[in-house]
């Protein structure tokens, strides 16, 4: 599963990291992002950094980590599970309704949205993002 990471302000393409299939655990994740922080802090001590990962990084601690550092900011994707799909559900239906007054094929719409992963107290903000595609 790649971690990409990116230069914030152009979004150029900095490194993608690639790991095994198998999920590591948090202090591995956390291991993974601080490795490249420091790398690129000693490099580049003004860059400004963007991780981009799947749900493999979405750990609090990784997530913590990466809040507490200058300049640097997340983009993860998470599994949808049923909190999730709840809160996207009014998303969903608008964007099919946009979709049946438009007649476009393809329709995306972004709410963002507050989310309790794992412990109550850790509130992380989310994009619901769906693209709606529908046929004739």
């Amino acid at each position: 599963m790649p971690l990409h990471v990116y230069e914030g302000l152009s979004g150029e393409s900095i490194t993608t990291i690639l790991k095994p299939g198998k999920r590591g655990d948090s202090q591995e994740m956390r291991s993974i992002v601080k490795g490249m922080v420091d790398y690129l802090r000693e490099k580049q001590p003004e860059t400004s950094i963007v991780f981009r990962g799947d749900g493999h990084f979405s750990y609090p601690e990784v997530m913590d980590h990466i809040e507490e550092t200058d300049d640097a900011k997340y983009i993860v994707g998470l599994t949808a599970d049923s909190r999730l799909l709840k809160d996207a559900d009014a998303t969903v239906k608008r964007a099919v309704k946009m979709y049946k007054e438009s007649g476009n094929k393809d329709r995306k719409r972004c709410d963002r949205k507050e989310y309790k992963q794992w412990k109550p107290e850790q509130i992380r903000g989310y994009l619901c993002s769906d693209v709606i595609k529908l046929s004739g």
